[in-house]
């Protein structure tokens, strides 16, 4: 059951990925990068149960999460540290009057509303 949640993990990224592309949306390369994390991820585990005696083909190891899961973060923590060398410097030179909390929800607004 485990194996067939992240096949079909694996299966929703590609497709979505696939699809965003096809439609041209440029956020289909978020689903992308997930999929080719699990892809990798899948590699992996599976040569590690090949090389194993009894490999249990229908077994996810730890390793395949932690592989699956460092694209994701890599690219979460890039996007929150350019998000942030962004908004720090411009919140912080708005002078006495700080509206920093409406700039910050109107250009989360846009981001996710455009």
């Amino acid at each position: 059951m485990e194996f067939a949640a992240f096949n079909a993990m694996h299966f929703f990224f590609t497709l979505s990925g696939l699809l965003l592309g096809i439609a041209g949306l440029g956020s289909a390369s978020i689903f992308t990068v997930f999929s080719v994390g699990s892809l990798f991820a899948l590699v992996i585990n599976a040569l590690a149960q090949s090389t194993e005696r009894h490999g249990n083909l229908g077994h996810i190891g730890v390793k395949a999460y932690f592989i699956a899961l460092l694209c994701p973060t890599i690219l979460g923590t890039e996007l929150t540290v350019s998000l942030l060398t962004i908004f720090v410097p411009l919140t912080g030179r708005m002078g006495e009057v700080r509206i920093v909390p409406l700039f910050v929800f109107y250009c989360i607004d846009n981001l996710t509303c455009s």
